[in-house]
């Protein structure tokens, strides 16, 4: 029931009504249930008037004493309500009492809402003083009355589905507001009907509409699942019994915890979230049949600590079914919890309890009033991701997501917060200008801020990881020898790692982390590069950093220092190297690289970043990154950010001394000096591995269907706990893909593999070149094909033939075979072909199969040739509209294993993700050919689970 109803405002006309005939009134409600309500609801209107008020009061008191001969249950029986008296806990004795009006169809004061009380006193009632509150399932609203009298909040909200608890609860809070004689009884200057309001409301739903800030949140919520929707009924015209089912059972909510009965609490708990102040709490009442852990875990898994106030056994009712909890026990390892009787301390499940039952035996179960509290650092990000999953296409987040600590601490839980709080945020944006994110900026203002770097965002260049980083360098400056330390080793491409300099010895040795013993070697060897990280202790003070810099400048070696070792994003870093540059400028031939992999949340998203001030040494280096591995993937600068932002979050950074020192300027490497240590090809500017956002565009851009799928999918995935591998891994989606829009795999008995890259196609395809240079190979590219290729091959030194073209920019066998054939000159003896397919370019007609077949038969491409071939499928080099895909067999060429081929592709474009400024890209390659295999599943690749997990289930929903 979605609908509300508040109290209706005191009225105050001047219009007097007495009060009717105690008898004559008896003998109306006597008639029948609804006869009594409505005589009610006309009393309940005499009390709000402040004119009839007082004598109404005194009528009350009549009936009281009238009724007062009888029982409870014979006065519900004859007149379908009671007047009687229920004692409180505490108070003196003039005060310990109240007054309550009951109905047959609202619950009843009992053990249930005893226990909830009892647990409310634990939790202490000065603390609910001057505190805003709402009680769910407040029925007759006694627990209200009772707080409002000792507690005195400054207001109290008793909210019901139930529409005739609204009734009986605002009639009982003039029956204890006023005393016997119609004189209103002031508690801390108000009146009970002054701090209590009661309306009809399906949980919070009232509070919501209100725009409500509360303290507290309190309730009783039904907590057995109903098997049979259409006996539970919310509105005036429905029976008493069915009303009073509502106080017993719940329907589901779409709620993991329905199995257990908790769907209500658990969607109560998601609401409340959404109205609690920075230090509000949530108090339950909760049966403890499905087992603490299950209590504890539903509170915990919504970003919600949890206590227990309170606890006693109490009578399972009779009335209550419990099967549904037998059949989750048949179908689940969850164990439930009973108790053969009051005293007993040994549990048993429910299906022992039911048979106990049906035996005549009688069984117990624990009540336990739990705290929740929101941490005051997460609390503004649990609503932003509850506001983000109101939207119906998030509502399944819910079902899975997890809030809870990851077992180091609540920082942990922080931090996930913060990131899926901030991730609801960028995906409900849609202007280009909100996804530009300068990751450099946010570094330039954290060492600033926390080291006093007189830095520039100029300094920085941030790339997708610390192998990235090195490997850029490796091949950047080709360097003769390098010197690394033993950790660092581990990352270098394995083309320098088997190679052997013109002197003979291997091009990279390995280093000690000891300063001094660098040092010695350094001064030895004299090795190009020396790439170093020190031991821990070594990093306690920057002297050892200094000896490097002198030995290293002296012989003329670049020195690249990496601090991955010792640098966190926390607020307060100790990194000497980083002091040191603080006070003295960072000479050219130094570079600080550190590799970002925080462990405690995503332990799959990672960046890295270079400190430096040589100009020319940063210009060069943003060039290869943008021509080998394209921009750091969003997510990862998105999330890197966010911690960034959490660090600087108490800095005044607008008139912070460190940020307002002179920075130092950038200085320009000589270009002698520079060439003498790089090698390789001139860089080329080639920077359209993926499509560019214009930071300064406001315009809105539509969002097509399958991103607004695929993000609500992604969110689900950053949210939950832990992704199994079967979960996340795209590997069987995507088989079946190729084969249907390629006739890939339908005669292949070889398992392909697939390594996926959040990087795109980019890395994916310079680490190929990277392969092909260490074989000793020659890239074939077609003419007319993006300079990409052919940039990225003459930066890695390969040599590159082109194959002619045509107007329609398709290359032939014809012409593929003359490059190939014996009497070409250069002679091209391991050929690496690249095939872009099924189009040669973005925009051009597709080839045909025939086409296809006369350019993959050729002998030339076999593997008896020592021939390779990549079959490139990315947008925007290669594929045709993946709305209209044709569908080819290449099964007889590739599947064979008569050609060794890799086929790269992204799968942002597969599925036409690429409508939108949120463009989440995930590159692929697979290959069946042994040798391939070996060196790809080689590729430090960062497929980044929580996206393939995305894109898994988008493309079973979307593709297969």
């Amino acid at each position: 029931m979605s609908g509300t109803t508040q109290s209706s405002p005191t009225t105050t006309s001047t219009t007097s009504t007495s009060p009717p005939d105690a008898d004559g009134f008896l003998e109306e409600c006597r008639a029948s249930s609804a006869e009594a309500y409505a005589q009610l609801t006309q009393l309940l209107a005499a009390l709000e008037n402040v004119q009839t008020r007082r004598e109404h009061r005194v009528f009350l008191e009549t009936l009281f004493t009238r009724m007062s001969t009888a029982s409870a249950e014979e006065n519900l029986d004859r007149y379908h309500f009671s007047l009687s008296t229920l004692p409180l806990p505490t108070g003196k004795a003039e005060t310990n009492k109240l007054q309550l009006l009951q109905l047959p169809s609202v619950f009843t004061p009992e053990d249930w809402s005893f226990t909830f009380y009892e647990g409310l006193l634990r939790h202490g009632k000065e603390r609910f003083t001057g505190k805003r509150v709402v009680e769910l399932g407040s029925g007759t609203g006694w627990v209200s009355i009772a707080l409002a009298k000792c507690g005195m909040p400054e207001s109290i909200y008793g909210l019901d589905i139930n529409p005739k608890a609204s009734l009986c609860g605002r009639i009982n809070a003039f029956l204890n507001g006023l005393d016997a004689d119609g004189v209103p009884v002031l508690e801390g200057g108000k009146t009970v009907f002054d701090r209590v309001h009661f309306a009809t409301s399906d949980l919070l739903s009232f509070s919501i509409e209100q725009h409500h800030v509360l303290d507290y949140v309190i309730g009783c919520v039904p907590q057995m699942l109903e098997t049979e929707d259409s006996k539970l009924t919310a509105n005036e015209g429905a029976s008493d019994t069915q009303l009073c089912a509502l106080s017993n059972y719940c329907l589901k909510q779409g709620q993991v915890e329905d199995k257990y009965g908790l769907g209500l609490v658990a969607r109560s708990l998601e609401q409340a979230v959404q109205l609690l102040s920075a230090s509000g709490m949530v108090i339950m009442i909760l049966a403890g049949r499905p087992g603490k852990a299950v209590l504890e875990r539903m509170f915990l898994r919504r970003g919600l600590s949890v206590k227990k106030l309170w606890q006693r056994k109490i009578q399972q009712a009779r009335d209550t079914d419990i099967k549904p909890l037998v059949q989750l026990e048949q179908a689940t390892p969850n164990r439930c919890e009973f108790y053969m009787d009051l005293s007993s301390q040994e549990p048993i499940n429910a299906t022992t309890a039911s048979y106990f039952v049906q035996a005549g035996g009688t069984i117990s179960h624990t009540l336990m009033v739990l705290e929740g509290a929101c941490e005051y650092q997460i609390h503004g990000y649990l609503r932003e991701i509850y506001s983000l999953l109101q939207q119906p296409a998030y509502a399944p987040v819910k079902h899975t997501m997890d809030l809870s600590a990851n077992g180091s601490g609540d920082e942990s839980a922080e931090r996930k917060a913060a990131h899926l709080a901030s991730l609801a945020t960028l995906l409900r944006k849609s202007s280009a200008a909100d996804f530009h994110q300068d990751l450099r900026q946010q570094l330039m203002l954290f060492l600033r801020s926390h080291f006093a770097i007189p830095l520039h965002a100029e300094n920085l260049l941030v790339v997708p990881s610390i192998q990235t980083l090195l490997r850029m360098f490796m091949f950047a400056f080709k360097p003769e020898l390098t010197l690394a330390t033993m950790e660092l080793v581990r990352e270098l491409p394995e083309y320098f790692l088997k190679k052997t300099s013109s002197s003979g010895m291997p091009a990279v040795l390995e280093g000690p982390q000891q300063a001094h013993l660098i040092v010695d070697l350094v001064q030895k060897l004299k090795p190009q590069l020396a790439i170093v990280r020190l031991a821990e202790y070594e990093n306690k003070s920057p002297d050892s950093f200094f000896s490097l810099l002198q030995a290293t400048e002296k012989q003329g070696t670049r020195l690249i220092i990496d601090i991955s070792n010792s640098f966190e994003v926390i607020n307060n870093p100790c990194v000497p190297v980083l002091q040191y540059i603080a006070t003295q400028p960072l000479p050219p031939h130094v570079t600080i690289v550190c590799g970002c992999r925080e462990n405690q949340v995503h332990g799959d998203l990672g960046m890295a970043f270079m400190v430096s001030e040589n100009a020319t040494l940063l210009n060069m280096m943003q060039k290869v990154a943008d021509l080998t591995c394209g921009p750091t993937p969003i997510l990862s600068t998105h999330y890197y950010g966010i911690l960034l932002d959490n660090a600087l979050t108490f800095h005044m950074t607008t008139c912070s001394s460190n940020l307002a020192s002179p920075r130092r300027h950038l200085r320009i490497e000589d270009p002698e000096q520079m060439s003498a240590f790089c090698k390789s090809a001139p860089i080329e500017d080639c920077t359209f591995w993926s499509p560019k956002i214009n930071p300064t565009a406001g315009c809105m851009l539509e969002e097509n269907v399958n991103l607004a799928r695929f993000k609500p999918l992604l969110y689900e995935a950053f949210a939950r706990r832990h992704i199994d591998n079967a979960e996340y891994n795209p590997d069987a989606e995507l088989t079946k893909l190729l084969r249907r829009r390629y006739g890939l795999g339908e005669t292949d008995t070889h398992l392909p593999t697939f390594i996926y890259e959040s990087g795109g196609v980019a890395p994916l395809f310079a680490f190929l070149v990277e392969v092909c240079l260490q074989e000793g190979g020659t890239f074939v590219i077609p003419a007319g094909s993006s300079s990409c290729f052919s940039a990225v091959a003459r930066f890695y030194g390969v040599p590159v033939v082109e194959v002619p073209g045509h107007k329609s920019k398709k290359i032939t066998a014809v012409d593929l075979e003359l490059v190939l054939g014996p009497e070409s000159a250069p002679n091209v003896t391991r050929p690496w072909v690249l095939f872009n397919f099924p189009a040669p370019t973005g925009g051009a007609a597709a080839y045909t199969q025939g086409e296809v077949h006369d350019i993959l038969s050729l002998s030339q491409l076999s593997r008896k040739n020592n021939a390779r071939v990549i079959v490139n499928t990315s947008f925007p080099m290669g594929s045709t509209s993946s709305t209209s895909p044709r569908f080819y067999k290449l099964d007889q060429y590739l599947g064979t294993m008569q050609i060794a081929s890799v086929l790269l592709g992204d799968l942002a474009s597969e599925l036409a993700l690429e409508g939108g400024v949120f463009y989440p890209r995930l590159g692929y390659a697979q290959t069946t050919d042994e040798a391939l295999t070996k060196y790809l599943t080689a590729f430090p690749a960062n497929g980044t689970p929580p996206l393939q997990y995305a894109f898994k289930h988008l493309l079973q929903v979307q593709v297969l």
